[in-house]
C-alpha cells in the first residue's frame, strides 16, 4: 500500500514538473529543431526509468522498503528543477528563436479558417445518435 501511495506522489509530481517543461521546448526552439527537442525530453524521462529501475534493484524493496527508491527519485526531479530554473532563460531564449525564425525564414503553418474553432465548434448533443453512443459507451 506504501509503494501505490509514494507511486501516486511522485507521478503527480512528475506530471507537474514534466508538463511545464514540454510546454515550454516548443516556445524556445525553432520549428525544424523540435522534433529532436522532443526526442531529448523522451530521452530524459527513458534515463529516469532506467535509473528508477537501477534504484530498485540495488536498493532492495524487499530490504529497504520502498522509500530509499523514492527519494532517489525525487531527489532526481529536484535537481532537474533546480537546473532547469538556473539555466533556462526563457524572455531571452524565445525572443532568440523568433530572431531565428525570421532570419531562417522558417514558415509556420497557421490554423486553417475554414476548420472548426472553440467558436463554433459541436456540442456533443450535435452529434448523431450513433456517435455520440459510440462515445459513451465505446461501441
Amino acid at each position: 500500500m506504501l509503494f501505490v501511495i509514494a507511486l501516486g506522489i511522485v507521478l503527480f509530481f512528475m506530471s507537474v514538473y514534466r508538463t511545464p517543461a514540454v510546454a515550454l521546448m516548443p516556445d524556445i526552439t525553432i520549428k525544424p529543431l523540435r522534433s529532436k527537442g522532443n526526442a531529448i525530453i523522451n530521452l530524459l524521462g527513458a534515463v529516469g526509468g532506467v535509473v528508477s529501475l537501477i534504484g530498485l534493484t540495488l536498493l532492495n524493496p524487499v530490504i529497504l522498503g520502498y522509500f530509499p527508491i523514492f527519494m532517489l527519485i525525487s531527489g532526481m526531479m529536484f535537481v532537474g528543477l533546480v537546473v532547469m530554473i538556473l539555466t533556462v532563460k526563457e524572455p531571452q531564449w524565445t525572443k532568440q528563436m523568433l530572431e531565428d525564425t525570421s532570419r531562417y525564414h522558417v514558415v509556420e503553418i497557421k490554423e486553417n479558417p475554414h476548420t472548426e474553432t472553440s467558436s463554433n465548434c459541436k456540442t456533443f448533443a450535435s452529434f448523431s445518435f450513433n456517435f455520440s453512443r459510440s462515445v459513451v459507451y465505446g461501441i
